[in-house]
Order: structure tokens, then sequence, then C-alpha cells
């Protein structure tokens, strides 16, 4: 990663820039010479420098929210689930330097897709302390259900989930089981990943796993996606293109996505998802869940190799 200063003009000659991109204070810029960093001190000189010399492309892609500023959860939850489990969903936002006035917005699910919000809420975080939510659903709304949230704010935060079940075996009665969601903005959405360690056992059996898999769509537009689910050995058990509408937020299991997996193939150990996302950011995520317990683990996806 190469990083442009002020005082090097030379530094830009003859580049076009395809993305263009602020992200924790800085400028990211992506060129057919490769992928630059801007420091804070030279944003202002290279953003002129780049339009002196009309090297920004045509289509380039331009994002001008700041990631500390605009956060998404693409998963929270409180409902009952399987094998009797109760989600809740817990919420820490943190500021910085600066108090922060934070807008959370709830989109629930639907594979239609939304127009906007079903819910609005705002809190107040003052500088270098924490906001904590027990129940975020609970507590924001008093609404049951899952769904995606949206946080803005005014100055910068950090924030980060549990989603937990609530209801215990009676072995582990006070305590909890759950899984990190930890905040994530658009350009950390990775258009072509890979899901590896999924498992899908029967829950009638009283042992083993199952696997979720869960999306949220936070563009105003529909995205393309292609999953497929691969075994261990490397054989293509099914494969599924289908638009995921503007604002889509859904959970499942792996075979209502991938129901083109023949029925009696479908009892997995150690198989993999693999999928390619176009036309815009979107949010995937798996959940691999205790068939006894109901202890689940988040698996987010990583760069398809």
């Amino acid at each position: 990663m190469k990083t442009l200063d002020r005082g090097d003009p030379s530094s830009t000659d003859g580049l076009c820039v395809s993305t263009l991109l602020v992200r924790e204070r800085r400028l990211h810029l992506r060129t057919g010479a490769g992928r630059f960093v801007v420091r804070k001190s030279s944003i202002a000189t290279v953003l002129a420098l780049i339009l002196m010399l009309g090297v920004l492309a045509p289509a380039a892609a331009v994002s001008s929210a700041a990631a500390d500023t605009e956060h998404f959860l693409a998963v929270t939850s409180r409902t009952e689930g399987f094998a009797e489990t109760r989600w809740r969903t817990r919420l820490w936002v943190v500021a910085g330097a600066e108090s922060a006035d934070v807008t959370f917005e709830f989109y629930p699910t639907s594979l239609t897709g939304l127009s906007g919000p079903a819910h609005v809420a705002s809190k107040s975080v003052a500088a270098g302390t924490q906001l904590y939510l027990e129940d975020l659903l609970g507590d924001l709304w008093g609404i049951n259900g899952n769904g995606a949230v949206r946080l803005v704010s005014t100055a910068p935060v950090a924030a980060f989930a549990r989603v937990v079940n609530v209801k215990m075996p009676s072995a582990f009665e006070g305590g909890t089981f759950g899984q990190a969601m930890a905040s994530m903005t658009p350009d950390q959405a990775i258009a072509e990943g890979v899901f590896p360690g999924l498992f899908n056992e029967r829950i009638s059996d009283e042992s083993g796993f199952r696997t979720n898999l869960g999306w949220f769509n936070p563009g105003p537009i529909a995205v393309t996606l292609t999953a497929r689910v691969i075994t261990a050995a490397g054989e293509v058990l099914g494969e599924r293109s289908f638009e995921v509408p503007a604002l889509s937020q859904w959970l499942g299991s792996v075979f209502d996505v991938v129901w083109t997996v023949p029925q009696d193939q479908r009892e997995l150990k150690h198989f993999t998802v693999t999928y390619e996302a176009g036309g815009g950011p979107l949010f995937l995520y798996a959940s691999v869940v205790d068939n006894v317990t109901g202890d689940a683990v988040t698996i987010l996806p990583l760069p398809a190799p």
C-alpha cells in the first residue's frame, strides 16, 4: 500500500482513479498503478490535484460517508428460536473525543425489501463514554423479531453487539450463550467470499450443529447473489443465483438459500459456501448453532481464494 504526501504531485502523474473512498479519516484511492492511502493533512491537496488533472474515471465509485460515523449490524434479534432458544441483542456504543448523537434505524426481516426503516430512535453518548443497551430491540422500540440496524452518528463512534441465547439448559441456568456481531461499513462488504467450517445435522438427533445463512443489503438498489454449497471433497452439491432487493434482511437455514441441494445430501460436516455479490455492497454472515445447547458462532466471510 503506497502513501501519498503533501508536496509530491509526481505521485499522481498518469493515474486514472477508479475508486475513491473516505475511511478512517484517510482518503483511499484505487488506480491502474496501484492502491494509495492519503494522509488527513494531504486530502484537500490531492483532491484538488485529481480534479485539476481530470484523472477521476467517469464510473468511479465515490463514498463521502466516513466509516466511523455510519455502522451496520447485519443481524439483531429478539425472538424465540429452535431448541427452545430465546435470543436477545446487547449493544455497546463507545464515543471518542467528541460527544455523539446516534440515530438507530431498524430494518425488519424482509425478502421483498423495504423503502426505509420501520423504526427510528436516537441516543446521545458523551465524549469518552459508553452506551450499553441490554436488550437493543426491546429497549429502543419494545418490539420482537429479527432485522438489521443502521447507526448514524454526528461524531466518530465504535459499535459492537452480542446476539445471546438467554434461555439456557438447566445445567447452565443463569448464564448465556451467544455470538458476537461487530458493526460493519459498506466498504467492508466482501463481493466474492467463502464460508468455511459449516455443519448441518438433524436437530431431532439432539447432537451436532446446524448452519444458518443471512444477509442485509444496505443499499437502495438490488444486488445479485450467487451462492453454492461445496463438500469437503470439493463436490458442488447445489448453486443458486437470485436478486436481493434493496434494504432486504433475512436469516434462515443455509438450504433455504441454496435449496437446489438434494434433500438426501443435506446432512453434512465441514462443508463450505462460496458466493459472488454484484451490483452493490451486501453483508453476508453464517451462524453455526449447537443443536444441544443453542450456543452459536458467527462466521463472517473470508475473501475467496
